[in-house]
């Protein structure tokens, strides 16, 4: 089974909140968990500007969702 956590978290919270929800998916035995966010819209002066750079740069690596994905995943978080 494939189990796909999307998320969108400006500050780390839910990002957070995303990689717990993973963890928990995981613990089931032969289920496979990817997770994705959502692509930022915001400029990154903006995101500056609202303190959230950090939290942004955090969460870097994490491949942004595509629709394909969505599809292919037999349950969504």
């Amino acid at each position: 089974m494939k189990v796909l956590v999307v998320y969108y978290s400006m500050y780390g919270h839910v990002y957070k909140l995303a990689q717990a929800a993973a963890e928990g998916a995981q613990a089931v035995e032969s289920v496979e968990v990817a997770i994705r966010r959502v692509p930022e819209t915001l400029p990154e002066e903006v995101i500056e500007k609202m303190g959230a750079d950090h939290a942004q740069n955090e969460q870097k690596d994490v491949p942004v969702c595509t629709v394909e994905e969505l599809g292919e995943a037999d349950a969504i978080i």
